[in-house]
């Protein structure tokens, strides 16, 4: 599943994104996209906790704290990030990382 803050009210971003995720043979089962007024942000947390997800993989700073307070994080390192702490914080460089961590938290919580 992929959950994405890009917002409905922009035109044709669904249509964008999965042509996007196509070119770059990204699999998913679902998109969940932003329909909130905010447009730049609304609670993945609440979208995760609705759909079963207990692993998150994210960049946002603030999504990441939030998230971070009910299930693990894996989170792409970035300078507008790195104030973060958690024990529930797992920062990666790569997709590789996020692959290997994905396999070891899956072990450790069971799916």
């Amino acid at each position: 599943m992929l959950i994405t803050s890009r917002n409905v009210q922009f035109p044709r971003i669904e249509e964008i994104t999965k042509e996007w995720l196509e070119q770059y043979g990204i699999v998913y089962d679902r998109l969940i996209l932003n329909t909130t007024p905010n447009l730049h942000h609304f609670s993945k947390l609440e979208v995760c906790l609705q759909n079963g997800i207990q692993i998150m993989i994210e960049d946002h700073h603030q999504l990441a704290e939030e998230i971070a307070q009910t299930m693990p994080v894996i989170l792409f390192d970035y300078p507008y990030n790195r104030h973060l702490e958690s024990d529930n914080i797992i920062r990666v460089q790569t997709w590789a990382e996020v692959k290997s961590w994905v396999k070891r938290l899956e072990k450790r919580i069971g799916s």
